[in-house]
Parts: structure tokens; C-alpha cells; sequence
């Protein structure tokens, strides 16, 4: 009885603990390793232990015997103590108190470099990754996106990917409905070092929706890694010239504990911009009967303001160690007060093109405002061990554009603006509002079946809503009246159904990989214009297959080739039949018949040693959407003019490309990154409808880019240099001669790297002067514009707060379909 009443007593355990600071801050010491061993055995572990975010450890279910207490930190002194029997007490609980750490001595000798590698090739996507070296060498995330291998914007801001137009955008993995005049208004007002990473994909799985013939841009934000308080400030400033110069201040402020991880975002930008069009021109020639009249435009000086507001928000919270749940909202605000041009067009015959007979100006004042907001709320489940995932998504978005204008035209006989020449005088007032909606949900499953098979499976809904009230006025003596001619309203619904089923499976000792993948996509328009009282619906089925097929020599040599078809949908203010005046001679109007641009995409691909990457690809396309010119005839309801000509979008044909890019990307030592991109593009285009002009042209272009990055730690400096070139392009009817762009900056950290100075420096250049010819039935239009002045931009950030990476909130999340294709294990 007596040896059973004392197993208890002889079977105490006690708990030890204790709080870690920082001796010369007195900084809590999170994720400081502790660890208990045997006076008799220094070398053995008894037991081990973690430092949580408050600087607190425990020690659970201690036996009582003689113990050294040790505590490790990089880049602080050891910390050792004896814990004797005599320690132990009949409370259970040993409370060390506070303990200090001492830092070393020659910590300052000591110098860590970390380098992320900016571009990645794998599979059938390009990761840009973006490091503050890169974020800071230009001025806005506009900026940064030129720097991303096969992305082109020209002069007039029109991008391209490989050579096509069509690119569908993406922010987080969620696809944009704003169109490429939102996406840059967004990213010009948004900081660049808010971005974390581009992914280029240019053969799309079929778990991302099939729209964009030209592949897929996912901009990806940075997500907080750090625990506890920290944020930034930053302030941007450029300048181009007296007509051209803008500042944008920026704020953010992140939190992380082991639950969640909290991100808030402000930035303004207030702009200055116009410019100087002496040398600036366009020419229409036009033929009618045997004569050819030339309609020479020369735009007078132009400036105005704008200003833009962007805010952000993210939050994501770990219900346990199996569910996630992610919110996110950005709104962005941006408003240009009224400002006023004027534009003069020369009217002459041939052959005496530049004597003219008579002419237009045109007086033209308008102001504008735009609002955008997104929502976005996604929860993931982890369903067993082997990684089977559920993940369900929400998003919102809506749009609202308005905007009031008003333009005199006044016609004039000779070759002078003259009073007493004057024929006679038009004024006209608009004010056009643009509303849209966009929802959308959606589900994923992911199931591994082994080592060597992968399942994926999911179901989407999307519901579009756009309303455009088109107001417009002309004006009777004094007042404006309403123009029935001109007023419309037309609203548009768009609903996409569609599932998809894709399998993975690895062969040959996971060298050779099989990816097959079908999408089906049913698709439910209406286009209503009131004012014409006419409806259009339109109802379709498409099946999408995706097929890629990949082997690996080595782990760092490996073929692919891949097969996508896609569809890239018109706009609705594309089909929107109305007819819009902005002269006597110049009419634009959508059309309510345009069908879908579908697009067939085959590619070879080769990456070896993860630093050189080739891409052989050919897509043709079919029903190509693209925007004319071609003479008003009496059918629209206009007084019918032999010389005027109405812009407007039609199926244009087919067309070929075939594309071989060339990628590098190397480290060639710690502190000096360089990458190049060269690529080839051909490309025909071809039409023969019997209503329209056959056409059948081709078009050989290049395009070079570099960039190079250079680190010096000793000094805390950095330095970066882009340069990028384009040969001519085609564009349906449309082509422009080649342009260059240059940009180059240096930079300097200070404070421990919380204080960063960066000056930049960018110039576009067209050779000499940025030109583009479009032929098309009677008219060939030609427009000249001159090389943009060199710009510069002073940006100045400065990190707060506490910043530990020690540690992160483990997060599940649905791996996306082609990373998981045969990525290297």
C-alpha cells in the first residue's frame, strides 16, 4: 500500500518558463530557440522549445533533476544556466523571469545576401518575379509591366504579348472585366512595390476561363510575411517636361499573427499632362469618283489634370490548420477636370494636297470620372492527408464612368480661319455614362490519386451586366436642345456557364507527363437599344480542349509541347448599333452581328538549366475582331455624304502567326542579374468577305529586350538598366513603323535599408517619328506623331515597424492547375 500511495509523488512533473528580450532594445525575441539538457550530458537534448511572438517559452511535463537551460539566436551571445533539483518546488511551476540576450560583438561582420530570381520558365507559364530592386527603379506598376519579356506597349499605349493583342488580365488569380483602358488607369495609380509577381501564361489550362486568344497576365500582390506591425511610406515624384510632371504619395500598413494576416493600402497620384503637337499630324486620303480629297489634321496644345485615388484591403484568416479564409476589396477613384482642345483639319484635292480649298476646327472641351470597386471572398478545405482540396470563390466588381462634352465645329471656305469665310457652325454636347456589373462564383475540386496522378474538377457562373445612357444635345442659337438623332441608351447582359475536368498523370519514372484537359462553356448574350427599339440575344455552346505533353531529360532539361483553342468575346460597347458624330466627314458605330473571335494555339517549348528557354509557337485565328473605316452610304441615318467615312468593328477573316522567342536569364555573379529576350514574329492576315475589301497581307517583325540589375551591399546601392526594341507591327489594317524604349535607374538604402532613395529615368523613341499607315477601300489614313522627351522620376520610401520572417501563417490554398503539370518535384 505504501509503495502505490508514492507512484504519484515520484511521478511529478513540473513546467519551466521564462520571457526573452533583447538586452540593448527591449524588444520582445520571438522564434529564439530553446532547448534543456542533462548537466550529465551537455550534448544530449531533453527537451526543445520555441520563443512564441510575445518572447515566452514553456516547458511541459519536466521531470525533476539537474538541467542547463540554452538559448540561440542569430546573431546574438549563447545564453546558458544551471537549473538545479533544489529549483523544483512543490508549486509545479519554475518561472525564470525575464532573460537578456546580448548581441555579438562583430555582428556587423557579417553580411547576408538574398536574391530572388526574376524570371522563372516552367511548364507553359513565365513567372516575373518583382524584388524591391526592380519595384524601385520605376515609378508605377504601369511601368513595370514594360519590363516583362514579350509584353509591348507602343507610343500610344496598345499592348501586345508576342506580337497579339486580345490578352486577358488577372489580379490575384481572379479575372478582370474592366477592360485594358481600367487595367491601366489601375496600374498607374498603383505603387509598383505592391506588386509581387507577373504570370504569363500563353497556353492557359482549362481551369482559367478560355477568354483571350493572346494568353493571360495574372498580377500578383505582395502578401505581408512578417509577424506583428510594420507598413511604409512612400513619395513618387516625375517630370517630362513643362506640359508633363506628377506626384504620387503612397501609404500601407500590414499585421500578422499565427491567426491572421491583415493588409491596407492608400495611394494619390496627381498628374499633369499634355503636350505639344507641332510636329504631330494624321492624313486621310480619300477617293472618290477621279478625284482624291486629303483631310489634313494638325491638333493644336493640349494640357490637363488628373488625379486618381487607389485603396486596397486584404485579409485572410486560418480557421484551423485545414480551412482558409481570404476577403479582398481595392477601389480606385480618378478625376480629370474640364480642359479644352482644338484640332484644325485641311481639306484639299489632288494634285495640290497642301493647298487648301477649305477647312474644319474643331473646339472640343470635356471633363471625366471614373469609379471602380472589386470584392472578393474565397475559403479553401484541405479534405485528408494526401492533399485532396475544396476551394469555393465570390467576386464583385463595378464600374461607373461619366463624363460631359462639348465641341464647336466651325467650317470655313479657303485655306484661313477667317470670320467673314466662315460657312457655317455646328455645337454639340454629350454626356455619355457607363455602367457596369460584373458576378461570378465558383468551385475547384483537386484530388491526388498517388505519386503519379492528378484529378481536378470545377464549375463556374458569371453574370455581366453593362448599361451605357448616351445623352446628346446640339445647340439652337443659345441653348442646347436634345438630339434625338444622337441620344441612345443600350444595355447589355452576358452570362457564361462553364465546367471542367482536367487529369495529370506521370509515366516512366516521372519523366514523360500527360496532361488532358476539356472545358465547356455555354454562353447567353442580350443587347438592348432602346432608342431603336431593337434586341439582339444570342446563344451558343463551346467545347475547349487543352492537351500538353512533356519530357525531361535531366531535372534541368526538359521538351514540352502544347495545344489550347480559345475564344475572345466581343465588348459590349463594341456591339452597341448606335451611331455616334464627332463631324461631317468622321462617324464611328458598333455592330450588334460581330460573333466571337475563336483561336487555335500550338507551341514547343524547351527550358535547359533553368536559365536558357525557347518557345516555337503557331496559332491561327478565325473571325478576327478589328475595327474599319470605310464610306457612310445612305443606309445610316445621317444626310448621306460621299466623303465621310464611319469606324467601326467587323469579323475581319483569319489570321496566321507563328512566333520563336528566345529567353536568358542568368545570375552571373551574386550581385550582377542579366536577362535577355529576342524573339521572331510573323504574321498574315486575311480577308475575303464579298461585302468587304479582300485583303491578304503579311508582316516580318523582331523585338529585343534586356535588363540587367546590379547590387553593390557594401555601399547599399543598386543600379538597373532596360532597353527594349520593337520592329514594325500589323494590327488588322493598321501598321506602324518600330519604337525603342529605354529606362535606367540607381538607387541607395539607408537606416539598416527602412530608408531607400531611387532616380529613374525612361525615354521612348520611335526613330523619327512614331508612324502608322491603314489602308482600307477608298481611304488610306496615316497619322505621324513625334518622339517623347526623355522622363525622370524621384521616388523616396521608408519602412516602420517591426519586420521578423522568421515565421508564417500556414495558409491552404488550391494549388492552380498548371503548376502542379508536371512541375519539378
Amino acid at each position: 500500500m505504501f509503495i502505490v500511495l508514492s507512484l504519484p509523488l515520484f511521478a511529478q512533473k513540473y513546467s519551466i518558463t521564462g520571457k526573452i528580450i533583447d538586452k540593448q532594445t527591449n524588444e520582445n525575441m520571438m522564434f529564439a530557440n530553446c532547448v534543456l539538457h542533462y548537466q550529465t550530458d551537455t550534448l544530449g537534448i531533453y527537451k526543445g522549445e520555441t520563443s512564441d511572438t510575445a518572447g515566452s517559452f514553456v516547458f511541459k511535463n519536466v521531470k525533476k533533476r539537474n538541467l542547463i537551460l540554452e538559448i540561440t539566436y542569430v546573431g546574438y551571445k549563447t545564453y546558458k544556466r544551471n537549473i538545479d533539483t533544489n529549483n523544483f518546488q512543490n508549486e509545479r511551476k519554475i518561472d525564470l523571469g525575464t532573460i537578456l540576450l546580448e548581441r555579438q560583438d562583430d555582428l556587423q561582420q557579417i553580411e547576408i545576401v538574398a536574391q530572388r530570381k526574376r524570371i522563372e520558365v516552367d511548364d507553359d507559364k513565365m513567372y516575373v518575379n518583382i524584388d524591391e530592386q526592380m519595384a524601385g527603379s520605376v515609378s508605377n506598376a504601369f511601368d513595370l509591366l514594360r519590363l516583362v519579356p514579350g509584353v509591348m506597349i507602343d507610343g500610344n499605349e496598345n499592348l501586345k504579348l508576342d506580337g497579339k493583342s486580345g490578352v486577358q488580365f488577372q489580379y490575384n488569380g481572379r479575372e478582370m472585366k474592366i477592360g485594358w483602358e481600367g487595367i491601366k488607369s489601375m496600374l498607374k495609380s498603383m505603387p509598383a512595390d505592391m506588386i509581387d509577381q507577373f504570370e504569363i501564361i500563353k497556353d492557359p489550362g482549362v481551369r482559367y476561363s478560355s477568354e483571350g486568344t493572346a494568353g493571360i497576365i495574372n498580377i500578383k500582390m505582395k502578401k505581408n510575411k512578417n509577424y506583428g506591425i510594420n507598413g511604409s511610406v512612400t513619395m513618387d515624384g516625375g517630370y517630362k517636361d513643362s506640359l508633363n510632371y506628377s506626384i504620387d504619395p503612397s501609404f500601407r500598413l500590414n499585421f500578422v499573427n499565427d491567426k491572421w494576416m491583415i493588409s491596407a493600402g492608400y495611394s494619390y497620384r496627381k498628374s499633369w499632362s499634355g503636350n505639344i503637337f507641332a510636329s504631330d499630324s494624321s492624313q486621310r486620303y480619300t477617293a472618290y469618283n477621279e478625284d482624291t480629297i486629303l483631310f489634313r489634321r494638325i491638333p493644336d496644345e493640349y494640357k490637363y489634370k488628373r488625379s486618381s485615388h487607389y485603396t486596397d484591403f486584404t485579409a485572410s484568416y486560418s480557421i484551423d490548420s485545414t480551412q482558409t479564409i481570404d476577403f479582398s476589396a481595392n477601389y480606385y477613384y480618378i478625376s480629370q477636370p474640364w480642359y479644352t482642345t482644338r484640332e484644325n483639319t485641311y481639306m484639299s484635292h489632288y494634285p495640290n494636297y497642301f493647298l487648301s480649298d477649305s477647312l474644319y476646327s474643331d473646339i472640343d472641351g470635356s471633363d471625366y470620372n471614373n469609379k471602380s470597386l472589386s470584392l472578393a471572398l474565397s475559403w479553401v478545405k484541405k479534405l485528408d492527408t494526401n492533399d485532396a482540396k475544396l476551394s469555393s470563390d465570390l467576386d464583385f466588381s463595378y464600374d461607373k464612368t461619366s463624363e460631359t462634352s462639348a465641341n464647336t465645329i466651325n467650317y470655313y471656305l479657303g485655306e484661313s480661319i477667317n470670320p467673314s469665310s466662315l460657312y457655317r457652325s455646328q455645337g454639340y454636347k454629350t454626356s455619355p455614362e457607363d455602367k457596369s456589373q460584373d458576378f461570378s462564383w465558383r468551385i475547384d475540386y483537386y484530388k491526388p490519386m498517388g505519386d503519379n496522378a492528378r484529378f481536378e474538377a470545377g464549375l463556374k457562373t458569371n453574370y455581366s451586366f453593362s448599361d451605357r445612357n448616351y445623352d446628346a444635345y446640339v445647340l439652337d442659337a443659345e441653348n442646347y436642345i436634345v438630339d434625338n438623332m444622337l441620344t441612345n441608351h443600350f444595355k447589355y447582359t452576358e452570362n457564361i456557364n462553364s465546367l471542367y475536368a482536367s487529369l495529370t498523370h506521370k509515366f516512366f519514372k516521372k519523366k514523360l507527363s500527360l496532361r488532358a484537359g476539356i472545358r465547356f462553356e455555354q454562353t447567353n448574350t442580350k443587347g438592348e437599344q432602346t432608342v431603336l427599339d431593337s434586341v439582339n440575344t444570342r446563344h451558343y455552346f463551346n467545347v475547349f480542349p487543352n492537351l500538353r505533353v512533356a519530357y525531361k531529360f535531366a531535372a534541368d532539361n526538359e521538351l514540352s509541347a502544347n495545344y489550347s483553342y480559345r475564344i475572345s468575346r466581343p465588348w459590349s460597347t463594341s456591339l452597341n448599333p448606335f451611331v455616334s458624330k464627332s463631324s461631317d466627314y468622321s462617324y464611328s458605330s458598333g455592330n450588334p452581328y460581330l460573333e466571337p473571335e475563336y483561336s487555335h494555339r500550338v507551341s514547343l517549348s524547351h527550358s535547359w538549366k533553368y536559365m536558357l528557354f525557347t518557345t516555337l509557337a503557331y496559332s491561327y485565328s478565325k473571325n478576327d475582331i478589328s475595327w474599319v473605316s470605310n464610306p457612310l452610304d445612305s443606309t445610316y441615318q445621317f444626310n448621306f455624304n460621299p466623303l465621310a467615312i464611319i469606324r467601326h468593328p467587323v469579323n475581319f477573316g483569319s489570321s496566321k502567326d507563328v512566333d520563336l522567342n528566345v529567353a536568358f536569364s542568368k545570375s552571373i555573379t551574386m550581385m550582377w542579374n542579366v536577362n535577355i529576350n529576342a524573339g521572331v514574329n510573323y504574321q498574315n492576315i486575311n480577308s475575303s468577305d464579298a461585302i468587304l475589301e479582300e485583303i491578304d497581307r503579311d508582316n516580318w517583325s523582331w523585338n529585343l529586350s534586356v535588363n540587367s540589375f546590379l547590387m553593390i551591399p557594401k555601399w547599399n546601392l543598386r543600379g538597373f538598366f532596360y532597353y527594349t526594341y520593337r520592329s514594325s507591327s500589323l494590327s488588322g489594317t493598321r501598321k506602324s513603323n518600330g519604337w525603342n524604349f529605354f529606362m535606367a535607374s540607381i538607387g541607395k538604402t539607408f537606416l539598416e535599408d527602412k530608408l531607400s532613395v531611387n532616380l529613374s529615368v525612361n525615354w521612348m523613341s520611335f526613330g523619327v517619328k512614331n508612324y502608322s499607315e491603314e489602308e482600307y477601300m477608298n481611304s488610306i489614313i496615316k497619322s505621324w506623331r513625334r518622339t517623347q522627351r526623355p522622363s525622370f522620376n524621384l521616388s523616396v520610401s521608408y519602412k516602420f515597424g517591426k519586420f521578423y520572417q522568421q515565421k508564417r501563417v500556414e495558409k491552404q490554398q488550391l494549388e492552380d492547375f498548371d503548376s502542379r503539370a508536371g512541375k519539378k518535384e
